[in-house]
Order: C-alpha cells, then structure tokens, then sequence
C-alpha cells in the first residue's frame, strides 16, 4: 500500500478488534470482501471522497457507481489500466471503498467482516 491518510482509518478499524497490526509495504495489495447490496451497486463513487486524479481516473474510464467499479477491480491490474491510474490512486481507492464498505455494515457485522479481511490477508503472506 501506497501511504497516505485513509491507510491510517484502515489501522482504526483493524485497532477496535484488538492488538491488530497491519504492516504498510511497497506495492502491497490489501485484499477485502465487499457485499454488495442494490443500494450500494447504484451509490455514486462520489460517496469514496476520492481525491481529484483518482476520481477523474474513474469517470474517464466510465466508472460511476461503486457496482461499476466493484465490476472492474477483480484485481488492481485492472485499475492500472486506466490511464493515469497509478499506485497512489489505486491505493486510495481501494482503501476509500474498504473504509465505506465497512461503514454501511450494521455493527453487530463489523467483528466477522474483519476477521475475514485478516484472513484474506494472511492467507496472502502466507502463500508468498
């Protein structure tokens, strides 16, 4: 991951589990469920709070509602592929939506989503 702010509200997150420790590593991918709802598939990508590059990033390559995008991100190749792409945005982007797809779940969710998410991620080192 990329460092800037919202890699901070990431560590937030994890913090409310417990003693949780996400290390930041150079082109790290962070792997995450999304459960995508009506609601959510026709949101607006405004609702991410994305910066201007990676939201015009977004927009030129025809991606308006989080279901467009959540379509198009199978991996972050695909996002590396919009012109003007790059690590920074992918980063934000991807940490933007996280942040908001854990934001809309209902508290009593929030626990299981992250042990998931650290599952996905571990399971990820591991392999490597």
């Amino acid at each position: 991951m990329v460092k800037h702010e919202n890699y901070y509200r990431i560590k937030e997150i994890f913090s409310e589990i417990g003693e949780v420790d996400l290390h930041q590593r150079h082109g790290a991918q962070f792997r995450f469920p999304i459960y995508m709802t009506n609601k959510m598939e026709n949101t607006d990508i405004e609702v991410l709070e994305l910066g201007v590059r990676s939201y015009n990033c977004l927009k030129r390559a025809g991606i308006s509602t989080i279901g467009d995008l959540c379509s198009r991100i199978h991996s972050s190749d695909e996002l590396r592929s919009i012109r003007n792409c790059g690590k920074t945005s992918i980063a934000e982007i991807m940490d933007n939506l996280f942040s908001y797809q854990y934001s809309i779940l209902p508290p009593e969710r929030r626990g299981k989503y992250l042990v998931k998410v650290i599952e996905m991620n571990c399971i990820e080192k591991m392999e490597k």
